[in-house]
This record gives structure tokens, C-alpha cells and sequence, in this order.
């Protein structure tokens, strides 16, 4: 059996605004979260399939935020529509953020650091 998951947009996140047996009430409900004149946001499954694992990978990997400040290092694991970042935030204090494809948290934090240390090589990135 299908099932239609219908997903909204709020600001920079994108989350299921209902799960359906008929895609035409999922596409109404995704246009309706969205506004109308949107293009309707719906994705289809199978009732016992694991969406995670089908649509969350890429070459066996998935997609991660890390924050990397002077205090610590946050990996987060993202949706792959999640818009890609590489930034550095001066407040309220100094951080770089990152998005990227990574086998597991651990091989994130790696690729984000990295990458600070290219930034910080590069003279783009100051340590306070």
C-alpha cells in the first residue's frame, strides 16, 4: 500500500504536514500549508518502507550540520534538502558552520575541521 507524505515549508525548515492513502488529498494539504499559487510538496511510500534509509542517503552517506565553536562541536544530521552552509557567525560568539555528506557523525566533525583549519589557513577565519 501508498501512502502520500505531504510536507510544508516554515522559514528555512520543511517538515510532514499529514500522510495520506490519496496523493490528491496530500498535494491539496501540502498546497494549502504552503499557500496557494505553491507547487504542491508530496512524496510518495510504501506503508512499511523506512523513509530514512531511501531518501536520507547518498552514495551510502548523509547529509550533517556542524557547528565547530571555541567551546565545542555540534553534529546535527539534516534533511538532504536542508540548504547547504559554509559560514562563520561573529554573534554572539565566533563559529563555523558547515553542511556536509559524511558516513557518520564522527566522519562529519572530521570533514568539518578540515575545512576550518583550510578557512583559518586562507586567513578568512580569525581566532578571538
Amino acid at each position: 500500500m501508498k501512502v502520500y507524505l505531504a510536507f510544508a515549508l516554515s522559514y528555512s525548515s520543511r517538515y510532514c504536514a499529514g500522510v495520506y492513502s490519496d496523493i490528491e488529498e496530500a498535494q491539496k494539504k501540502s498546497i494549502q500549508k504552503n499557500g496557494i499559487g505553491s507547487l504542491a510538496d508530496v512524496e510518495e511510500f510504501d506503508l512499511d518502507e523506512d523513509p530514512v534509509s531511501s531518501t536520507w542517503e547518498k552514495n551510502g552517506k548523509r547529509k550533517y550540520f556542524v557547528r565547530i565553536s571555541s567551546k565545542n562541536t555540534e553534529v546535527f544530521r539534516v534533511h538532504p534538502d536542508f540548504l547547504p552552509v559554509e559560514r562563520i557567525i561573529d554573534y554572539p560568539y565566533r563559529r563555523f558552520e558547515i553542511t556536509v555528506w559524511a558516513k557518520d557523525r564522527e566522519h562529519a566533525a572530521k570533514i568539518a575541521s578540515e575545512k576550518r583549519a583550510q578557512f583559518i589557513v586562507e586567513e578568512e577565519f580569525v581566532e578571538y
